[in-house]
Formats: C-alpha cells, sequence, structure tokens
C-alpha cells in the first residue's frame, strides 16, 4: 500500500465513524423520546396514621422507564379494537375518554407531574358503583409534552376488571 492509499482508507473509516455518531446524536436527542409505562390495578389500601383514608381503590401507576425527564399531562380511555373504533366513529358515539383522577384524595398524584427516569406517580379512583372499569371502553392511556400517547396493556386492564368484579361479588 502507498501512503496515498493509506490516507484515503483512514478518511473513509473516519468519515463512517463521524457518520455513526451525528447519526446516534440525531437519534438519541430528536427520535429517542421518554417512556411511560402503566400499571392498572384493583388495590385495598390501608393508612395506619388516617385510618379515614384507608379504602378499596383503583389505582393507576405511571413510571418512567427513561431516558430523561418526562411530564404526565393526560389520562385518556380508548377502544383499543381498531374495529371498535371504526364502529364507534360510524355511529357517532365517543372513541376516547378523558379521565380525571380523584384530586381531593391524598393518595393520589396531581396532573401534570413531572417524573425523573424511574420515579412512579400513582392516580387512585375510588371504589363505588360506577367506574372506569365498567365502562365501554378497554384501555386507559396517558400523554406526555411531546404528544404520545402511552397506553396500557389490554390485558392489565381486562385483569383489573375482572379483578373489581370477582371483588364486588365479595
Amino acid at each position: 500500500m502507498s501512503d496515498n492509499s493509506t490516507a484515503i482508507w483512514i478518511s473513509i473509516l473516519s468519515i463512517v465513524i463521524a457518520a455513526f455518531s451525528v447519526g446516534w446524536n440525531v437519534y438519541r436527542d430528536v427520535i429517542l423520546k421518554p417512556k411511560l409505562v402503566l400499571n392498572v390495578t384493583v388495590s385495598d389500601i390501608t393508612n395506619t396514621q388516617k385510618p379515614e383514608y384507608s379504602a378499596e381503590r383503583i389505582v393507576i401507576t405511571a413510571t418512567n422507564h427513561g431516558p430523561g425527564k418526562t411530564k404526565a399531562c393526560l389520562l385518556w380511555l380508548r377502544h383499543s379494537s381498531v374495529y371498535k373504533r371504526l364502529y364507534y366513529r360510524i355511529r357517532n358515539k365517543p372513541g376516547y375518554g378523558l379521565l380525571n383522577p380523584q384530586f381531593e384524595d391524598p393518595l393520589s398524584s396531581t396532573l401534570p407531574i413531572s417524573l425523573d427516569v424511574g420515579e412512579k406517580a400513582n392516580f387512585t379512583f375510588y371504589r363505588n358503583s360506577e367506574t372506569f372499569l365498567d365502562s365501554q371502553f378497554d384501555q386507559v392511556g396517558i400523554k406526555d409534552p411531546f404528544g404520545r400517547m402511552h397506553w396500557c396493556k389490554r390485558k392489565q386492564f381486562k385483569k383489573a376488571r375482572y379483578e373489581l368484579r370477582k371483588a364486588r361479588k365479595n
């Protein structure tokens, strides 16, 4: 190999490394956004210091899986099936619903809430005769400041609905 071909190979290698680093920076800063993971559970909460706040509640937990800090803005309900959404759109029925947490409940977080990586926010709802688990919707989600929706898994929502119905029978 001559000196000219060595210089060309080094230049090509440096261009490849520079292109990779630019691509990674664009991916990290523009495309990769924080991910919120939602869990829906039916829980019995016991408060030993204030027994009047002990109750059976439905809890939606939002966990920030990163990367970076994010904010949870709104809770939404929807039909998970595309066919159901299309059916309700044709029938002029609501396909989405807005869900307001219990702000007067001291065990519930308030919206909007800022979450660092690994932090959780719990949104509680009283278990009364009519809850969002009894509605026509079958998925709950949360919206972040980037406009992205983070939906819970359908299986988990159905499991919480089953647990609520089982608890009501007892």
